[in-house]
């Protein structure tokens, strides 16, 4: 029915070939800008269009930062 399209239409992401300039599009939002999103890139990779920068590649993914202010150090770790 009309209203499960409504509710459904933007959990799932169309990406179609460009023929003109070899990229992919996608229908996600930033897709639609015409700017290539994550979903497009994925794809160009796959099909050898694209690939990550080396530099990209060897760097290794930081552990998230925790949110707020840092803690007091303990008296362990303090000179008094």
């Amino acid at each position: 029915s009309w209203s499960e399209y409504q509710q459904n239409r933007l959990k799932f992401h169309t990406i179609t070939p460009n023929i003109e300039n070899r990229l992919y599009e996608c229908t996600c939002p930033v897709g639609i800008r015409k700017k290539p999103c994550k979903h497009s890139t994925m794809l160009m990779v796959n099909d050898s269009i694209f690939s990550y920068p080396p530099s990209t590649v060897s760097k290794p993914i930081e552990a998230k930062r925790k949110r707020g202010r840092p803690s007091k150090a303990t008296k362990a770790l303090s000179k008094n």
